[in-house]
């Protein structure tokens, strides 16, 4: 009998689980299996098939969320909404005024163009279950800085169920959760002048004990060469804690390192990198020290793009337009080093100047990372993005491309070490790649054969196959499926990506004049992941009610997308697909893709003409 044999032996047999079916399998067999699985199966199962997803240890929870946000990638399976203050309150910061916002959300007036916004966020646990957890995003809309905190959990689904209408409608997302907004923007702020450039929040455990649960603590960085460490609290008159010293300089690009006595990396100007201490005790803090990263010979056409750490002792700079395309210095005690560590070129062609926009490290919990630091991701204005290894002496070990579009890549996102996201400089485009060799998963949702309970379900389609290879890409602005055209904003960079966690499910894409949260899920999941548990809205049978739960108000607050695979097809062309919406998903026998999400229906080539300019 299986359950004769020691627990070390069958903790072994359950680390080849290739699914979480199989052990649930297990654990239904008798009590024995059932206690061991349940005090140490899933735990072996979540770090053995997705082992660079830190996640906290209710491993049941996590199995069945890991194992739906895994599925949900491959079948492209996404709900995108804007991001922004709509119908709701927003606190504006340092007046402490209640301001009531409308059908918009209106910012960055008196430029000739849109703002770009700069992004970031962090979720933290809250509860003692997967869904009890806060999600805070802070993101720069021209000179005004806005902050939306998101609650989930019982006890917020508790206040759902006993809110009226109106409270619903103002103070709740439509999944049930709750979201409260603050502004902040001083009168000294003008717009085109001062404009946010770098955001940066101060994580929960870096902050002093004093200061923790008091509210968000984030460094704003401005064009006008203000850099300031703020706190965002009610009640708040002075929002400014402490300034760094940057003469003036334009602030181009900033970055925080993760432990507990955080330092500061910033771009100032064209040419400088400076290093400061978070928690300086003056108000007014100096760089612990300054270099700078563009020789004379290169300074008519060459600046820093873009400031990365790649680990708490190395520093990554982007340059261009230039040959030597990413700086990489030390960083100690004393500061940065006073000379780079290593450079990297962009090897194409001896002669080739190019520029690096972003630069992203792969996570240190990668096996091919080896240890903090040592590989990382460039994205350039040629269109290519290079891995680079600081222990390899070539310029780049491989080059990641998008056969379709060679546009430049102006941000970047990890989502564990498996897959890459990229946002392209044109048609809003959003780029994202499998960086698993074939073969190499330690997970796939297809082993899974049948669906019960926390096990790898599968969405509601007629037929069950392998998407396309390779990458794909999504167009990020809203697509009208009635009238066959894009909306605003169409041809706008992706400025900004941001990620809370690994194990999130959101994607938040700055474009212009908008952010956008996508959430990776699908609609027609019967077990969702658990954070979704409370908004499912089910019809007799236990068949999900795809508008009730996700469209309640029929607004269509969630928007339609676009996308299509790299892979080009036998006509000559990459067929295109667009996404249904809610209601469109009641209608019995709709046609569907097989190795896709049931909302997305394929399009003619007239209509990819129009979305990709050809």
């Amino acid at each position: 009998m299986l359950s004769d044999l020691p627990s070390e032996i069958l903790l072994e047999i359950i680390s080849y689980a290739p699914t979480a079916q199989f052990l649930h399998n297990i654990s239904r067999t008798n009590h024995k299996l059932h206690d061991l699985v349940e005090a140490d199966g899933w735990k072996v199962f979540v770090l053995g098939r997705f082992p660079s997803i830190p996640v906290p240890p209710y491993w049941k929870e996590a199995a069945h969320a890991l194992t739906t946000l895994s599925r949900n990638w491959d079948r492209k399976a996404f709900i995108a909404r804007d991001f922004s203050p709509v119908n709701t309150s927003i606190l504006c910061l340092p007046t402490g005024e209640l301001r009531k916002v409308g059908d918009q959300w209106k910012t960055g007036h008196g430029q000739t163009m849109g703002y770009q916004p700069v992004i970031d966020s962090y979720e933290q646990w809250t509860g003692n279950t997967w869904d009890s957890r806060k999600e805070v995003v802070i993101y720069g809309a021209g000179s005004e800085l806005v902050m939306g905190t998101t609650e989930q959990g019982r006890r917020v689904n508790s206040q759902w169920q006993t809110a009226k209408k109106e409270e619903r409608a103002t103070n709740f997302a439509p999944d049930k959760s709750k979201r409260t907004w603050v502004s902040y923007k001083e009168n000294r702020h003008w717009e085109g002048r001062d404009d946010i450039t770098t955001v940066n929040i101060v994580r929960p455990h870096q902050l002093p004990k004093a200061e923790n649960g008091t509210g968000e603590t984030v460094i704003v960085g401005r064009a006008g060469g203000d850099l300031d460490l703020l706190r965002l609290s009610t009640g708040q008159k002075n929002c400014t804690i402490r300034s760094y010293q940057t003469k003036g300089r334009n602030v181009r690009a900033a970055d925080l390192t993760t432990g507990q006595s955080p330092l500061l990396a910033t771009c100032l100007g064209n040419t400088q990198a400076a290093l400061f201490r978070v928690h300086d005790d003056s108000t007014f803090a100096k760089p612990i020290s300054e270099v700078s990263c563009v020789p004379e010979k290169e300074m008519k056409q060459c600046r820093l793009w873009s400031c990365k750490f790649l680990g708490p002792d190395k520093l990554a700079l982007g340059r261009g337009i230039a040959k030597r395309l990413v700086y990489v210095y030390g960083v100690g005690q004393d500061g940065l080093s006073a000379e780079p560590l290593r450079t990297f070129g962009g090897g194409i062609e001896k002669e080739t100047n190019t520029s690096a926009y972003p630069i992203m490290p792969i996570p240190a919990s990668s096996m091919c990372g080896d240890m903090a630091g040592n590989t990382f991701f460039s994205g350039g204005y040629d269109g290519l993005i290079r891995l680079h290894d600081m222990r390899s002496p070539a310029e780049y070990e491989s080059l990641i491309t998008d056969p379709t579009d060679y546009s430049a890549i102006f941000s970047l996102a990890m989502v564990g070490r498996e897959r890459l996201v990229a946002g392209a400089a044109i048609n809003s485009l959003l780029k994202i790649w499998d960086l698993r060799f074939a073969g190499g998963r330690t997970y796939h949702y297809l082993d899974a054969l049948s669906t019960d309970g926390t096990e790898d379900t599968i969405s509601n389609t007629t037929t069950i196959g392998e998407a396309h290879a390779g990458g794909w890409n999504i167009f990020a602005s809203p697509y009208d499926a009635a009238n066959r055209r894009w909306q605003r904003g169409r041809d706008s960079p992706i400025y900004s990506l941001s990620r809370p966690s690994n194990s999130s499910t959101s994607l938040y894409v700055g474009r212009e004049n908008n952010v956008t949260q996508v959430n990776f899920t699908s609609m027609l999941d019967k077990h969702p992941d658990p954070i979704f548990k409370h908004s499912i809205v089910r019809r007799p049978g236990g068949v999900v009610d795809a508008r009730k739960t996700w469209d309640s108000d029929g607004k269509h607050h969630v928007l339609s997308l676009a996308m299509y695979d790299h892979v080009r097809q036998e006509q000559g062309h990459m067929p295109l697909k667009t996404q249904r919406q809610a209601e469109q998903l009641d209608v019995a026998g709709i046609f569907t893709v097989p190795g896709y999400d049931g909302r997305w229906r394929p399009v003619g080539m007239k209509e990819f003409r129009q979305a990709s300019g050809f």
